[in-house]
C-alpha cells in the first residue's frame, strides 16, 4: 500500500511539473518560439515588464526616457531621470498575472555624481490548480526576479555614453520544485544632443535626437530542475531609436530593436509612438518573428503634469509628472484578455545642480574680475529648454528670505529681491559654457569692497525653477577686499565726483485741433497721468504753471485769445478730473509769441506749436512775503523721452591720481543710448570706465545719453543713479559718491494678450493687472477705458462679441481686485468698456506671432470714445 501511494504521489508531482511546464510555454508564446524555449528554458526572462514597451513591440534596447529600458539595455539607466517609482500590472490569460515594482533615484560615483542606480522586482505566478481531481493538495507556479541596476556616463569621456550593468537573482517554483540563478546583463547606449531637424528653426518638427544600443543579457550559469539543467535564454541585441518634435507641441518616436536569443531565429521588432506635448500618447508595434501567435501590439499614454491639474500640489505633487500606460495585444482568441496598465511617477523640470566654487570663500580685490561658476543642469524632457540666471546681493538675509518666497510660489523671477542686481542670458551679461559642456561661468567686471552672496537658478520652458546647492545650501558667498598697495606720502591725490541729470522740459503732449480749445482724448489722457502725478507725495508741494500756445495763423489778439481758452481748459480738467488743488496751478496764454518750430509752413509743423507746456517750481513763503526761499524741483520726465547723466570726476589733490576706476550704476529700467567714453566693461546695469591718471586741477567728463522705460508700475517713479571713483592713492574718499534722482511719469504697460479664442485672463497678465489696480485705486476718480481687439479669424460679428468679452474680463478682475485689496471703495462706474473686433490690428494677420499682438485688450486713462 505505501508503495502504491508513493508510485501515485510521483505521478502527480511529474504531472505539475508538467502543468508548470505548459504554463511556462504559453508565456513564452509571447516572447519567443517555443520550441527553441524548451531547449533555452526560463521563459520567463524573456518577458520584459512595463506598458509602454509592451506596446511598442519591446523595442527598448535604443530608447531613452523609458521607465523599463534598462531591463533591456542596463546602459539605460546612467540616463534615468533624477528618481522615479513604476508599478506595471498584466493579465495574460486565465489564472497568470504579473507585478512589476521598480524604483530608481541618482548615485554619485568618483567619476560621475549624476549616475543612476534602479531597483526592481519583477513577480509572475500562476493562481493554485487541482489537476489530480482531489487527490492530491492544490499546485502553484512562479517566477520572481530581484534586479539592480547601476548606469553612468563618463563625463570625461562624453556625456552622451552611458555604460550600464544588472545584476539580477531569479528564483522559478515549479510545484514544489525550486530552481535559482544569479544572472549579468551589461550595455551600452548612446544618445546625440539635440539638433535641428532638416534646419527647421520653426514648426511641426523642429527638434531631433538619435539614439543607439547594444546588450548582452541572461549571462550566468544553467538553472536546474532536480536532475534536469536548463540554459538561460542569453540575448542579444541591438536597437535604434529616433525622436523628433518640440516641447509642448507633437512629438513623434520610433524604434527598431533586433533580438538574438539562445537556439532562436533573430527577431526584429518596430514601435512607434505619437505625443502631444507628451500629455496623451498613442502607440503601436509589429514583430516580424514568424513563430509568434501575436505580432501587432498597440497601447496609450496620459501624463499628467504639476501645472496641468487642479490639485497640483496633491497630485501629481509639485515639480511631479504621473503617467498612466496601458497595452494590449493583437485581439485574438487565445489571447484575447491579455492587457497590461503601467503606473508611474518621477520628476519634471531642471535636475539637481552644484556650484563649482572652492570650500572656503573666495576672496577678491577691488582690481580682480569676479568669476561665477557652476555646473550644468539636465531637464530629462527630451525637447525642454533651460535657461539660465543668477542674484548677487551684499544682503544674504534679504536673499535667504525672497529664495523662501520664490519657493513657496510668493513672488516670481521677475520680482528680484531688494538692493540686488539680476542677471539673465542678455547680451550685457554673457554666460560661459566649458568646452567639455559641463560647466557654466559668469565674468564680472571689479566689484566695490564688501562681502556678497549670490545664487544661480536654471528655469526650464514649463516655469519649474531649481537653484544651484553646494553641501545643501543654495547661497554662496565671497567677499572683496582693498588691493594693498603701498603709496608714498608725497604723491596724494584727492577725487571728488558730481553727478548730475539734463532734462528736457515737461513735455506731457497736450496739443490742440486747428482754431479749438477742445480737449482731444489724447490729452485728457495725458492730463489724468500728469494730475495723478502731481497729487503723489513725491510732486505734492510743487507749484506747476500751464502755458498755452497757438501756431502763427491769425492775428497775435486772437491768438493770444486763443491760447488762455486752452489754457484754461486744461487746467478746469486737472481740477475736476485728478481733482489737483487749484491753488497749486496757474494757466497763462502766450498766443503765437514761443513757437518750437518759428519758421512752421505745414499742417504737422502747426500742429507742433499748439500745445500746452508745463513748468515745475518749488518755494517756501508767498510772493507777497518779505522771505521767499526758491527751492530744487524734482527732476521730472515723462515715460519714454531721452534725457541725458554727467559724470564729473576732478581731481583736487596735490599729486596726479593714479589708476583710476569710475562705476556707475543704473536704475532698473533706464536705457543707455551712447556714451561720450566708451565704458571698458558693462556687466548687467555696471558700466566701468578705467583711466591711467588724472593730473591736478583736471577733470573727466562722462555724458550718458540715457531713456526713460516706456512704462512704470507706480506714477510717477523715481530712479536713482548711483556713481563712484577710485584712484590707488587717493586720500579723501568723502566725495567720491554721488547720485541723482530722477521722477519718471507714465503708466503700467496697457496692453494684455489672450490665447486663441478665449477671453480668460491669462495668469502671466496678473502682474499688469495688478500694477492697474493700483494705480485705480490710487485715482478713483480718473476714467478707464478698457479695449477689446481680436485677430481676424472668424466672423467680424463674432469677432466684435468677442472683443467686448474680453474687456468686460479684465474688467471684471479689476473690481474683484480692488474689493478684496484696496483699502477704500473704487466705484465701478469709471471703468468703461469698449470692443473693436478685428479692425484695429497692430501687426499682421497672416503669421501666428501677429495674430498673437492682435489678440489683446488696451487699457487707457479716459474715458471711451
Amino acid at each position: 500500500m505505501k508503495r502504491v501511494n508513493r508510485i501515485t504521489n510521483e505521478k502527480t508531482s511529474v504531472f505539475k511539473i508538467a502543468l508548470a511546464i505548459v504554463f511556462a510555454l504559453v508565456v513564452s508564446a509571447i516572447g519567443g518560439n517555443s520550441v527553441a524555449q524548451v531547449r533555452s528554458g526560463v521563459a520567463f526572462l524573456k518577458i520584459l515588464p512595463g506598458a509602454r514597451q509592451q506596446s511598442m513591440s519591446g523595442s527598448l534596447t535604443g530608447l531613452l526616457d523609458e521607465d523599463y529600458a534598462y531591463y533591456a539595455n542596463p546602459a539605460a539607466t546612467g540616463f534615468a531621470r533624477e528618481w522615479q517609482y513604476s508599478l506595471t500590472y498584466t493579465k495574460w490569460i486565465t489564472d497568470i498575472y504579473n507585478i512589476s515594482l521598480n524604483y530608481g533615484r541618482g548615485l554619485s560615483l568618483p567619476w560621475n555624481n549624476r549616475s543612476r542606480i534602479m531597483f526592481g522586482v519583477n513577480y509572475q505566478g500562476v493562481k493554485e490548480f487541482d489537476s489530480s481531481r482531489g487527490a492530491t493538495p492544490p499546485a502553484s507556479a512562479s517566477d520572481l526576479l530581484a534586479l539592480v541596476s547601476v548606469g553612468s556616463s563618463f563625463p570625461r569621456f562624453s556625456r552622451n555614453v552611458s555604460f550600464g550593468i544588472n545584476a539580477k537573482y531569479f528564483r522559478s517554483n515549479l510545484a514544489q520544485y525550486t530552481a535559482n540563478a544569479v544572472i549579468l546583463d551589461m550595455g551600452v547606449l548612446y544618445r546625440t544632443h539635440r539638433f535641428h531637424f532638416l534646419n527647421w528653426k520653426n514648426g511641426l518638427f523642429k527638434y531631433g535626437i538619435f539614439s543607439a544600443g547594444l546588450a548582452v543579457t541572461q549571462l550566468g550559469n544553467s538553472m536546474r530542475f532536480i536532475d534536469v539543467a536548463t540554459p538561460l535564454p542569453r540575448t542579444y541585441r541591438g536597437g535604434v531609436a529616433f525622436y523628433t518634435g518640440t516641447h509642448n507641441g507633437f512629438q513623434i518616436q520610433l524604434s527598431l530593436d533586433v533580438r538574438k536569443i539562445r537556439d532562436e531565429k533573430t527577431s526584429l521588432s518596430l514601435g512607434s509612438e505619437i505625443s502631444l506635448g507628451k500629455r496623451i500618447s498613442i502607440r503601436g508595434g509589429y514583430n516580424f518573428q514568424n513563430a509568434l501567435l501575436s505580432k501587432y501590439s498597440f497601447g496609450m499614454g496620459i501624463r499628467l503634469d504639476d501645472y496641468s491639474t487642479a490639485l497640483k500640489d496633491f497630485l501629481p505633487g509639485r515639480k511631479h509628472a504621473l503617467k498612466f500606460d496601458i497595452a494590449a495585444l493583437q485581439n485574438m482568441d487565445f489571447f484575447s484578455n491579455a492587457s497590461r496598465i503601467s503606473v508611474t511617477d518621477y520628476p519634471i523640470g531642471p535636475e539637481k545642480f552644484e556650484y563649482q566654487t572652492p570650500g572656503k570663500i573666495e576672496t577678491y580685490t577691488t582690481e580682480d574680475s569676479v568669476t561665477l561658476r557652476w555646473q550644468v543642469t539636465r531637464d530629462p524632457d527630451l525637447f525642454d529648454e533651460v535657461q539660465y540666471g543668477f542674484y548677487l546681493t551684499k544682503d544674504s538675509l534679504s536673499l535667504a528670505n525672497y529664495l523662501k518666497k520664490l519657493d513657496q510660489k510668493k513672488v516670481d523671477l521677475s520680482q528680484k529681491p531688494e538692493d540686488a542686481v539680476v542677471f539673465a542670458l542678455t547680451p550685457s551679461v554673457k554666460i560661459h559654457e566649458g568646452k567639455e559642456r559641463r560647466k557654466f561661468r559668469v565674468e564680472l567686471s571689479p566689484l566695490p569692497i564688501g562681502n556678497y552672496f549670490w545664487s544661480v537658478w536654471a528655469r526650464d520652458d514649463d516655469d519649474h525653477i531649481r537653484f544651484a546647492v553646494k553641501s545643501g545650501q543654495k547661497i554662496q558667498h565671497f567677499r572683496v577686499i582693498a588691493k594693498e598697495i603701498p603709496v608714498p606720502p608725497d604723491t596724494t591725490a584727492d577725487l571728488m565726483l558730481a553727478k548730475t541729470a539734463a532734462l528736457p522740459p515737461l513735455d506731457v503732449n497736450i496739443h490742440f485741433p486747428f482754431d479749438s480749445a477742445r480737449l482731444t482724448p489724447r490729452a485728457k489722457e495725458m492730463l489724468n497721468i500728469l494730475g495723478m502725478a502731481l497729487n503723489s507725495k513725491e510732486l505734492r508741494s510743487t507749484h506747476v504753471e500751464l502755458g498755452g500756445h497757438t501756431d502763427k495763423r491769425g492775428s497775435a489778439a486772437y491768438n493770444l485769445r486763443l491760447s488762455q481758452r486752452r489754457v484754461d481748459r486744461a487746467k478746469d480738467y486737472l481740477i475736476a478730473v485728478p481733482a489737483v488743488d487749484s491753488s497749486r496751478l496757474t494757466a497763462i496764454g502766450y498766443g503765437e509769441s514761443r513757437p518750437l518750430i518759428k519758421n512752421a509752413t505745414t499742417e504737422a509743423e502747426f500742429a507742433i506749436n499748439r500745445r500746452v507746456e508745463i513748468k515745475l517750481s518749488r518755494q517756501q513763503g508767498s510772493e507777497n512775503s518779505e522771505k521767499v526761499t526758491r527751492l530744487p524741483v524734482p527732476k521730472t520726465i515723462m515715460a519714454g523721452k531721452e534725457f541725458s547723466y554727467k559724470i564729473n570726476v576732478k581731481n583736487k589733490g596735490p599729486r596726479p591720481a593714479r589708476s583710476i576706476s569710475i562705476k556707475d550704476k543704473l536704475p532698473s529700467g533706464i536705457k543707455i543710448v551712447s556714451t561720450s567714453i566708451q565704458p571698458d566693461s558693462l556687466s548687467g546695469n555696471l558700466l566701468f570706465w578705467k583711466f591711467d591718471s588724472l593730473a591736478t586741477g583736471d577733470s573727466l567728463v562722462i555724458v550718458l545719453k540715457a531713456k526713460a522705460p516706456d512704462f512704470v508700475d507706480r506714477n510717477p517713479k523715481p530712479f536713482l543713479n548711483k556713481s563712484n571713483v577710485t584712484a590707488i592713492n587717493d586720500t579723501s574718499f568723502f566725495n567720491n559718491v554721488d547720485s541723482v534722482s530722477v521722477l519718471v511719469i507714465g503708466t503700467p504697460d496697457t496692453a494684455v494678450y489672450f490665447g486663441f479664442d478665449s477671453s480668460n485672463v491669462r495668469p502671466q497678465a496678473r502682474k499688469l493687472l495688478e500694477q492697474w489696480a493700483n494705480f485705480i485705486e490710487a485715482s478713483p476718480r480718473i476714467p478707464i477705458c478698457i479695449e477689446g481687439h481680436t485677430d481676424s479669424i472668424g466672423s467680424d460679428a463674432y469677432n466684435m462679441r468677442l472683443s467686448i468679452r474680453r474687456a468686460k474680463s479684465v474688467k471684471k478682475w479689476l473690481i474683484t481686485w480692488l474689493r478684496q485689496h484696496a483699502a477704500s471703495e473704487v466705484k465701478e462706474v469709471h471703468i468703461y468698456t469698449i470692443g473693436y473686433g478685428e479692425r484695429r490690428p497692430i501687426a499682421t494677420n497672416k503669421t501666428e506671432e501677429g495674430r498673437q499682438k492682435n489678440r489683446r485688450i488696451v487699457i487707457h486713462p479716459r474715458p471711451c470714445k
